[in-house]
């Protein structure tokens, strides 16, 4: 059988069941403001607010009868059902081991620290909104996509087409690096010209110095080669011309 507490004023009575403190609220000596609780309910409620009792013809201590309350808010803990006391009357969460209902208040119940938030600085962007403009100003004026997709492919059908011949091998490779270069630095343009990323801006220059750079040696070694050739070619006409 259900035990039920229940207070009058600041003193808590109970164990009893629930017959029992239904015959003490039909008489009057449990006023329908009073709190009870009983196994099973998270906090204590007020007897006019239950359908377990009917104060409808209980008499409040100035006549007519008790005023109508609202329930407590449930505390954060299930008071324990050998020894409940009422936080609402007490300050003491439901569950407190002290049966005394005069025990000073231990912090409201669900009490719980904040812990202090506070933001990370910001890390700094890689380009400033300044430099956004100016990046943009600067690829806008380097070489322009259709530019360099021409050189790109020429190029790299040169490397194929080299790439046939067995003593052209390693110039083949070098040659499809340098289309390699161009596309890399054509992509690297795009997206310095659409958001304006430094870094963008730099690795485009990067594959274009790399470009030019190699193309500058192939070139010189091109009219070394050919100086040469000419040079073997007269001293072999001029051996000819002996006989």
């Amino acid at each position: 059988m259900a035990e039920y507490y229940y207070t009058q004023g600041t003193d808590r009575h109970g164990p009893i069941d629930l017959a029992e403190l239904q015959s003490l609220v039909s008489s009057g000596q449990v006023a329908g403001t009073e709190y009870y609780w009983t196994t099973g309910m998270a906090d204590w409620a007020t007897v006019n607010t239950s359908s377990l009792f009917s104060t409808q013809d209980v008499p409040s201590p100035s006549g007519g009868y008790p005023p109508r309350v609202d329930a407590p808010e449930p505390a954060a803990d299930v008071p324990a059902p050998g020894d409940p006391i009422p936080s609402t009357l007490t300050g003491v969460p439901p569950g407190d081991a002290s049966p005394s209902p005069t025990v000073p208040a231990a912090g409201a119940p669900g009490a719980s620290t904040t812990a202090t938030w506070s933001p990370s600085p910001m890390s700094a962007t890689p380009t400033t909104q300044s430099d956004q403009g100016t990046v943009q100003r600067v690829a806008a004026k380097m070489p322009k996509p259709l530019w360099l997709i021409v050189n790109g492919i020429v190029t790299g059908l040169s490397g194929v087409f080299l790439i046939l011949g067995i003593f052209t091998i390693p110039f083949a490779a070098v040659v499809i690096w340098m289309a390699v270069m161009l596309f890399k630095a054509n992509t690297a343009l795009e997206n310095a010209r659409r958001t304006g990323s430094l870094e963008s801006l730099e690795k485009a220059a990067s594959n274009l110095n790399t470009y030019f750079a190699i193309i500058t040696i192939m070139t010189i070694l091109s009219i070394v080669i050919t100086l040469v050739a000419f040079v073997a070619i007269g001293a072999s006409l001029s051996e000819f011309n002996r006989f």
